[in-house]
């Protein structure tokens, strides 16, 4: 008589799909093919372990083997109770030879581990077969026996391939334009599909965009991924290590305090859903998706938190990096964008880390012009070859491992260029005239262009060489505080606009030019009127889903012209004890006290600023007589500018002179902060000089 469960095995081995060669290994296993007589299969939770499983129950019944199942979940890590459920299964004692043993779970085995493999397994008959089912690969005790690194054969399991996930949808009846939808949003992990297509009968693939738009998918999946996880600490761990792009021990200690980084790395090693890479610890893909999503949904104050911790650490790290080691730590910048749909289609995931921008060498000058001519023609490739002349410093040469680029991009310093640039370069005279126009530059301000950005395959499509273009941007801004404008130039499509507009880079529509039978486009940010941190705060904000209008909120940081900012140094030294009167001084509002990761108390910055410049004249034998004219009208203030001279032992027009001075050389030592290059250039001196009534 036929039961349910001939009928149910039935139906399991007709929807059975994929895992070809994990059955293959299995038939060589149990004919005695291989000296292996032990299986060892691992995966995280949901990836299809229990149906392989079941597959090979078939096939070994089939090739006239018993089959003996325990799964250890409920057992108690005790041999009588081990011997217990395998008695109530038909094991016969003593052991039939030609039986096969799955031991499901393994990772609940505790204690039983030793006796399993220093005593049961040792007797049973060498032509059993043993399959052992859990989450964790064989340990060291297992792999450092050599009898047992020899019997044993490791099958570590993952998700479906694309052809195997939609043979698993074909078999379960979803239409053909919902598979490639529904197997791209899972990663092909069976459980995820298994649920998806529940899912699908009720709400169409096309609508399901992000996991979190599946929060009842998405709860079921986080149950099996997250159901032994020890304490709330080990959460967060986790929960950092699906957020980050690569998790290390330094950003464990920066972003959650945890008392013991190496521990937490060495505990997330052990999990089956993590993976190690040269650059640190990352979750397997549809972990990563549905650990973030559930964290976002649960707790979003959290969640946007962690966000910015993680976006925080890694500037910080970067700032005292160089290279490629710095390309890698903005790349968790990069990563977290990865949420936005306004970014999303145009960066390469995958494919982050993948390559990494190298300095111009000799031989790649010809490539270069070639992979350009063959994208954007002749004349574009004579512009690269002459700025490869005129600016070869400025040359990032993508590679990916070997010597030859798979693609370049090259930052161009518009203010180095001369009239003979901007005769020959439609893109030099569009963005100068552009800038004139908005906000010219003031002495000592840079002003930088991507003038080219080339990816071998292709071209300015979403491509490794695009992933690091980001990259590049911010590298560049933290190398060099002096940038006011910076500046991209793309073949205009429109396509670029939705990721300019996100990244608050502004199109120029009077600036569009054609080299050839191209027309290019340029878009701008002004970083005088926010810097580098509140900028990337503004676009963690946009990454989190914040409606973030074309004014963030925040006081815009301005960007005064040198006799502006002269006026404005001379009024914070007359105001320097009245703190009321600082805090409406411009300079609160420039990038010299705001262009720092902490904006609290502008006036006690600029009055620390001030204090600290009069303080490195007096260290200066040849400038000490000026500091101290300072210090007795400023610092320390006499009644009137005559007693302070009196106090100083000084003839008044010999302590005026020194004043004078004095006050020159704060406001060039501040200049020199404040667009970060070095003092003041002779003209701005003369300025100064000119403008100067004390």
């Amino acid at each position: 008589m036929e039961t349910f469960a001939d009928l149910l095995g039935r139906t399991r081995a007709t929807r059975f799909v994929g895992r070809a060669v994990e059955q293959e290994l299995f038939r060589d296993v149990v004919s005695g093919d291989t000296p292996s007589r032990l299986l060892w299969l691992h995966g995280p939770g949901g990836v299809g372990k229990t149906s392989l499983l079941e597959a090979f129950e078939r096939i070994a019944r089939d090739a006239g083997r018993r089959w003996f199942r325990v799964d250890l979940r409920s057992v108690d890590p005790q041999p009588d109770a081990f011997l217990g459920e395998l008695s109530l299964r038909g094991w016969p004692q003593p052991a039939a030879s030609a039986s096969v043993v799955a031991v499901d779970t393994f990772e609940m085995a505790g204690s039983l581990d030793v006796w399993l493999r220093e005593e049961w397994l040792p007797a049973l008959s060498a032509e059993s077969v043993v399959v052992v089912a859990g989450r964790r690969a064989p340990g060291d005790a297992w792999l450092g026996d050599e009898g047992w690194r020899t019997m044993i054969r490791e099958i570590r399991l993952r998700n479906f391939t694309p052809a195997e996930a939609h043979d698993y949808l074909a078999v379960n009846g979803i239409p053909l334009q919902h598979r490639k939808p529904a197997a791209e949003l899972t990663h092909g992990h069976p459980l995820a599909l298994s649920l998806l297509t529940e899912l699908l009968i009720h709400q169409p693939a096309g609508e399901l965009k992000h996991l979190a738009d599946a929060p009842d998918l998405v709860a079921s999946l986080v149950q099996r991924l997250l159901e032994s996880i020890p304490d709330e600490q080990h959460l967060s761990t986790l929960r950092l290590c699906a957020h980050a792009w690569m998790t290390t021990e330094d950003l464990l200690r920066e972003t959650l305090e945890v008392p013991d980084a190496h521990a937490a790395m060495q505990w997330l090693r052990g999990l089956s859903v993590i993976d190690e890479g040269p650059y640190g610890l990352f979750p397997h893909d549809l972990a990563r998706d549905v650990i973030d999503a559930d964290f976002r949904w649960r707790d979003p104050a959290g969640y946007a938190t962690l966000h910015r911790q993680v976006q925080r650490a890694s500037v910080r790290r970067a700032r005292g990096l160089t290279g490629a080691d710095q390309q890698r730590a903005i790349m968790h910048v990069v990563y977290a964008h990865r949420r936005s749909s306004a970014t999303s289609s145009y960066w390469d995931y995958s494919q982050l880390g993948a390559v990494y921008a190298d300095r111009l060498r000799p031989p790649d000058a010809e490539r270069l012009l070639a992979m350009t001519e063959r994208h954007q023609g002749g004349a574009q490739a004579a512009l690269v070859e002459h700025w490869l002349t005129r600016q070869p410093d400025g040359f990032r040469v993508i590679r990916a491992g070997g010597p030859d680029p798979v693609g370049f991009a090259a930052v161009i310093r518009l203010d180095l260029a001369e009239e003979s640039d901007r005769e020959l370069d439609p893109a030099v005279d569009a963005a100068w005239r552009a800038v004139e126009r908005r906000r010219p530059l003031r002495p000592g301000d840079h002003l930088t262009m991507i003038r080219f950005l080339v990816d071998a395959d292709r071209n300015q499509a979403p491509s490794r060489t695009l992933n690091l273009g980001p990259v590049l941007t911010i590298q560049l801004l933290l190398a060099d505080p002096a940038i006011a404008w910076d500046l991209l130039t793309w073949i205009d499509t429109g396509q670029m606009d939705p990721l300019m507009e996100f990244i608050d880079y502004g199109k120029f529509p009077e600036a569009g030019y054609s080299v050839g039978d191209v027309t290019y486009a340029i878009f701008g940010r002004d970083f005088r009127g926010g810097h580098l941190t509140e900028w990337l705060a503004m676009l963690a904000d946009r990454e989190l889903g914040e409606p973030v209008p074309p004014s963030t909120g925040r006081r815009e940081v301005l960007a005064l012209s040198f006799t502006e900012f002269a006026d404005s140094v001379r009024q914070g030294l007359r105001d320097l004890v009245r703190q009321d009167r600082l805090a409406v001084n411009p300079l609160c509002r420039s990038r010299l006290v705001r262009d720092l990761d902490d904006d609290r108390d502008p006036p006690g910055r600029l009055a620390e600023l001030i204090r600290r410049a009069v303080a490195d004249l007096a260290e200066d034998p040849r400038e000490t007589r000026l500091a101290r004219a300072l210090d007795r009208t400023y610092l320390r203030p006499a009644v009137t500018q005559e007693a302070a001279a009196e106090v100083l032992g000084l003839p008044f027009s010999t302590y005026r002179r020194h004043l004078t001075r004095g006050v020159e050389r704060v406001v060039e030592k501040l200049w020199s902060l404040e667009v970060g290059a070095e003092p003041a250039t002779t003209n701005a001196q003369k300025v100064s000089r000119k403008r100067s009534g004390e």
